[in-house]
This record gives structure tokens, C-alpha cells and sequence, in this order.
């Protein structure tokens, strides 16, 4: 047969219902023995090749190779050679064809986004991945190229950046889990827990299937103590994945969880799944004596006495509180009370006696004295009394500030009355990010961070931290701009965020802060026998600051 015969029988084969693929691939073999330098029995056999199910990978890379150097391939079989080579995980020769199709067109956005795939990847480097995705960007707004973008910055861990590319994305009717995870994880790193939520409970929306995203939720909703629902969520994880898929940090966040609700049956069984994997972790096998204990289980004796022989001293301190929050259990509380304050007297274990003691007044419904020891031990790096006082002292915390809040109420009338804020603070303090700073004396640190409750402000010697109602953090460096009166301050506070300027008002009254931002009132809890303040003298430190 001629060529145009050929071709034509070809044509006719592949067009005919059903398809007569055997017959064409005779036709197309043909071709290549009798046209061997023409390049439609490739483009058939590569067509042919790719309908199989099982496609003949190397006969299809034979044919279009041949076809690019009869200089007869187009860019997009190039294209495709470079993505059956990744697909074969030939890393180095697909960038190498997307390198050669930059050479013929460097405006081929394809080949821009995989070479920068590649360099994001494979090799780790986003910030050359970047230089390939915003020559891509400057050719086409794309929604691959702007998720690319994005990628590359969460690399960098430029999470602002990442936020502002993936808000801009192109509306598409299906949802993409890797732009609603990069979001979700974004938004947390920048203390933004709400929009972070908002991520993962859509992500588990859309793909109820897929127990990661529950467990992602879970452990935001626990650290967000947001009990109820983080209870639902780590179930549906614990269902989705079994025990081998869930990860440590689920599992340790799932422990508190439980213990802090209640439930500690079922922190026993997740603590067996964590020494499963850690045999022998001495934090572990603590956890799960605390577990025993709550739980009432008949291995709490035998575990306790095995852990009190050890030479560790920081164990030993540990399961003295257990052994008195079990004579708690059993109903001896003065033998309970008496080993608890035996503990106050001893170095290293005044915090875990406070915590003890918390539980112990807890017991007695002797709310005021609960909180006093609760909030000593928590001051200590408890991190369960923390969580007692979150979980159990809400409506308590509440009650008390409306309290100290009525009773205050004439002075925060006259403390807004007095004249507006004005003035040009004559010093702003600078430095960049608050935990590059050194940690001075009285200075906020992350772990102090964590730890603040709702609407609350913290000084340091030159920044603080304000807590909204909204509870987003807010770091600050702050200046004086004018005192109105021996005891009441004008500054101004400089968000790190680059937020407005904010303005507030302090005063000092019998010992006790009071203070309003933007003319709204801050509580601060004052000194009394059972509540101790969370605040410092902001006003001497500012005063003698500036």
C-alpha cells in the first residue's frame, strides 16, 4: 500500500464502531517498516498505547522519542514523554525534557509549573521553585500555577503569603483538599484557630471518609479546648483509621482528652497504644498509672508500687500525688490532705501539691480554695491544672468577673471620662518578632503565651500580649503618650500584625488594674486571698520604660 492508503486504512480502523484496535495495530506496525521517517504510524501506536488498560510504557517512550527526533513532535507529545518519565519516577529526565521545551517556548506554562514541581519536590528547594511559578504567573493567572505559588510558600513557611494566593484561587466547582489543608494548617500557624477550624470541619464535610482530617480537627479542638466537639472528631478518627494509621500526636492530644473529660477508661486504652510504640517511656507509663488511678482499675496498686521503685525522682514526686489523689478516691480525705501538704513542703513537689489540693477543695465544692491552688499549680507548668480550670471553672471565672466588674463600676465610668486620647508617643519601642527577644526577667514566653485565658493583657519590660474576647493573640510593643494622672496612664499599642495602632488606659486603684482598650473595659482579677492576679504593675514598668 502507498502512504495515503495506509493512512487511510488506519483512519478507517480506528474510526470504525467498535474500533478495530488489532487491525490497526497491524496497519500502524506496517507503517513503521514501510514510512519508517514518517511520524503518523508513532502518533497511531502511541495512541493505541495509551487506550490499553496496562499502557506499554517503554514502547510508548521508543515511539515518541523517535518522533521528537524526526523534529516532528509536537510540544505537548514532549510534554507528555516528560510526564510519562515522572510518572516513572525518572525525576532528572523529566526536568531535563522540560528544560528542552522551555528552550523552544519559554512562555510553555506546563513546563514552568513541572520544573518548579520538581524543585519543590524532589530536590526541596522552593525558593528556585518559586522562580519557575512566578514566570508561569506572569504568563497566566492560572489556578495551577497560583496553587503552585502557594505551595512553595508554605515550604517557606511564609504562611501569610500562602493565604494570600489560595483566597484568590479561580471559584471551581469541585473541592481541592490540598488548597483547604494548606489553608487549615496556615491559618494555625498563625493563631488564627477559628478560620483554621473552619478548614478542617469543611474538609471533613467533603470527605467524611477520610479520617486525617477528623484527627486535624480533633487535636485543634482539644488545644482549643472545644471538648464536645473534639470528642465527636476523635472518634470519627479513631473509626476512619484503626489504631496503626492514627498518629503520636493524636494520641497523646486524645489522653488529655479523655482524662480531662472523664473518661478514662478510654485514656487507658490510648496510652497502651502510645507504649505499643514507645515500650518502656517512662512519660507513658506515668500517664497511664494517672489513667489507672482515675479509672479505679485494679492495676493502679501493683503500677504504682513498680514506678516508686525506680530511681527517678521526678517519677517518685509523680506518684506520690497519685497514691493521694487514689486515698481521695477511696474517701480518705484528711489522709489524702495530710500527704498533699506534706508534698507542699517539699522541694519539687509544691506544684503537684497545689494541683492535688485543687482536686481535693474541687471535692469539698470549696470553689474559691479549688481555684486559689488550681491557678498556683497551673502558674507552675501543670498543664492539667490548665486544663481543670478551663474545663470545670468557666462559669466560675465568669461569675467572679462580673462581680469585680459591678463593683468597679463608678471608677471605670470616671476612668473613660477623663480627657480623650491624644498626644504623639515620643518613644516606640522596636525590635522584630517577640520570641527572638532575649527572655528578660518578667518577659512573655510562648509556653505563657498558651496560657493566657480570655481577654487578658501581659507587660513586659518591653512588649505584651493581649488576649481578645475573640481569643486571637495579639503581640505588642507599646508607648507612653501621656499620664492624666499621678496613677493613670495614655499608651498606645503597637501590634506586631500590623494592625492600627490601638489605644488604652490604665490606672492603678488600691492595688488593683484597671484598664480599658479602644474605651472598652479589660477585666483583670485583683488581689484577694483566693484569687492571684495574672498581671504584673504594668504601670511602674511603662512608666520608668519610657
Amino acid at each position: 500500500m502507498t502512504k495515503v492508503e495506509l493512512e487511510l486504512a488506519l483512519a478507517q480502523a480506528m474510526m470504525s464502531q467498535p474500533p478495530q484496535l488489532s487491525l490497526a495495530e497491524e496497519l500502524a506496525q506496517q507503517a513503521l517498516n514501510d514510512f519508517p521517517n514518517e511520524p503518523f504510524g508513532y502518533q497511531y501506536l502511541i495512541e493505541l498505547g495509551q487506550n490499553r488498560k496496562y499502557p506499554p510504557y517503554q514502547m510508548l517512550e521508543d515511539c515518541r522519542i523517535k518522533l521528537y527526533q524526526l523534529e516532528l513532535e509536537p510540544l505537548e507529545q514532549l510534554f507528555q514523554l516528560a510526564a510519562l518519565k515522572w510518572q516513572q519516577s525518572d525525576f532528572d529526565a523529566a526536568l531535563l525534557i522540560y528544560q528542552q521545551i522551555l528552550e523552544k517556548d519559554p512562555q510553555y506554562v506546563a513546563a514552568l509549573l513541572g520544573a518548579g514541581q520538581y524543585f519543590l519536590q524532589i530536590k526541596e528547594e522552593a525558593q528556585k521553585a518559586l522562580h519557575f511559578f512566578y514566570l508561569a504567573l506572569e504568563i497566566e493567572l492560572s489556578y495551577e500555577a497560583m496553587r503552585a505559588t502557594a505551595q512553595a510558600h508554605f515550604a517557606l513557611e511564609e504562611y501569610q503569603r500562602v493565604i494570600l494566593f489560595l483566597e484568590k484561587l479561580p471559584l471551581r466547582e469541585e473541592i481541592d483538599a490540598e488548597v483547604l489543608r494548606l489553608l487549615a494548617e496556615s491559618h494555625e500557624a498563625l493563631s488564627q484557630f477559628d478560620k483554621a477550624l473552619e478548614q478542617w470541619k469543611a474538609l471533613c464535610l467533603a470527605f467524611p471518609e477520610d479520617g486525617r482530617y477528623y484527627q486535624s480537627a480533633a487535636c485543634l479542638l482539644i488545644q482549643e479546648k472545644r471538648y464536645v466537639s473534639a470528642l465527636q472528631h476523635s472518634q470519627q478518627a479513631m473509626d476512619l483509621l484503626g489504631e496503626e494509621q492514627l498518629s503520636d500526636t493524636f494520641l497523646e492530644a486524645a489522653y488529655r482528652l479523655y482524662m480531662t473529660t472523664g473518661l478514662p477508661a478510654k485514656a487507658i486504652e490510648v496510652m497502651q497504644q502510645l507504649l505499643l510504640r514507645f515500650e518502656g517511656a517512662l512519660i507513658y507509663e506515668l500517664q497511664l498509672l494517672q489513667a489507672e488511678r482515675a479509672d479505679n482499675h485494679a492495676r493502679f496498686p501493683s503500677h504504682l508500687a513498680k514506678l516508686k521503685q525506680l530511681d527517678n525522682p521526678w517519677i517518685f514526686n509523680n506518684c506520690l500525688l497519685e497514691e493521694a489523689l487514689y486515698l481521695l478516691q477511696q474517701g480518705k480525705m484528711a489522709e489524702a490532705e495530710a500527704q498533699l501538704f506534706g508534698m507542699l513542703e517539699q522541694e519539687g513537689q509544691g506544684s503537684l501539691a497545689s494541683y492535688g489540693l485543687g482536686i481535693l477543695e474541687q471535692k469539698r465544692e470549696n470553689w474559691d480554695a479549688a481555684f486559689y491552688y488550681l491557678h498556683q499549680a497551673q502558674e507552675h507548668e501543670e498543664e492539667r491544672a490548665a486544663e481543670q480550670i478551663a474545663y470545670y471553672f468557666g462559669s466560675y471565672l465568669k461569675e467572679k468577673a462580673q462581680k469585680i466588674m459591678a463593683e468597679r463600676a463608678e471608677e471605670m465610668k470616671a476612668l473613660l471620662s477623663l480627657d480623650r486620647f491624644a498626644g504623639v508617643p515620643r518613644k516606640a519601642w522596636q525590635f522584630s518578632r517577640l520570641k527572638e527577644e532575649p527572655q528578660e526577667e518578667g518577659h512573655p514566653t510562648e509556653e505563657r503565651l498558651e496560657r493566657l485565658e480570655k481577654q487578658q493583657l501581659y507587660f513586659g519590660p518591653k512588649a505584651g500580649i493581649w488576649r481578645n474576647e475573640q481569643g486571637h493573640y495579639i503581640r505588642f510593643a507599646y508607648a507612653l503618650v501621656a499620664q492624666q494622672a499621678p496613677d493613670v496612664l495614655d499608651i498606645q499599642l503597637y501590634p506586631l500584625n500590623g494592625l492600627t495602632p490601638l489605644n488604652c488606659r490604665l490606672a492603678l486603684r488600691e492595688g488593683e488594674l484597671l484598664c480599658c482598650i479602644e474605651l472598652q473595659p479589660i477585666m483583670v482579677y485583683r488581689e484577694e486571698d483566693s484569687l492571684k492576679p495574672r498581671l504584673i504593675d504594668a504601670l511602674s514598668q511603662i512608666g520608668s520604660a519610657n
